[in-house]
Parts: structure tokens; sequence; C-alpha cells
């Protein structure tokens, strides 16, 4: 997990360093889809006792913080204003919720399920 998470961030560096000056919407846009997955992370599985699947979960929700992370400092340094809240899954669980229920009744089409229409309940 050591060499992940360097290599991540340097992955997402270069990534919005070499698209050019990265906006500042984009920056939070990156954020808040970084947040409904990490929404979506924590409403799958419930009730799953796998160990080996928790801590793969647990890693990919580590790594969307990250992400997080990067973004809000990258936001800093091209002096963007700061986010007027803060990145909080518990805003979209309601809607991840959905998704999940919605896909155990094999239903992954659905327009529950696109993040994109997702809102958040406070922001």
């Amino acid at each position: 997990m050591k060499i992940i998470i360097p290599a991540l961030t340097a992955i997402l560096i270069m990534a919005t360093t070499s698209a050019g000056a990265t906006t500042c919407a984009d920056l939070e846009k990156s954020v808040d889809w970084s947040t409904k997955l990490i929404a979506s992370e924590i409403s799958e599985g419930i009730g799953d006792d796998s160990a080996p699947r928790a801590t793969l979960k647990e890693i990919r929700i580590s790594n969307e913080w990250k992400k997080i992370d990067i973004s809000i400092n990258l936001m800093a340094q091209n002096k963007c204003s700061p986010l007027a809240y803060t990145p909080n899954p518990a805003n979209y669980l309601t809607a991840a919720l959905n998704c999940s229920m919605a896909r155990t009744k094999g239903e992954n089409d659905t327009i529950v399920c696109n993040k994109q229409e997702w809102n958040s309940i406070k922001k």
C-alpha cells in the first residue's frame, strides 16, 4: 500500500498538469465525483463479511480520499476559491443505497445508478 499512494499521487499530478491549465471547476467536479464514489463504495456490500473484500473496499475508499486531498491542494495552488462545503459521502448515501438496491434487483443501467444525476442532500 505504501507504493500505491505515491504512485497514485504522481499519476494525478501528471494528469492534471499535462492537461494544461486545470480549471477550478474541474477540480471541484473531481472532488464531488470522488465523494460520490466513496458513497457508492460504502453502500456496496453492506452485510458482506468477507475480510479480503472489506480490505479492498477500504483501500478504494482511502484512494478516493487521497484524490480529494490532491484536488483540494491543487485548487489552493491554482488560487481557486476554497470549497463552500466539506466533502461528505453521507450527502450522497441515499442515492448510493438506491443504486445498490437497484443492482441487487439486476437493474444495473438505470438512471438511479448514473452518478452524474446524483444530487447532494447538502452543499
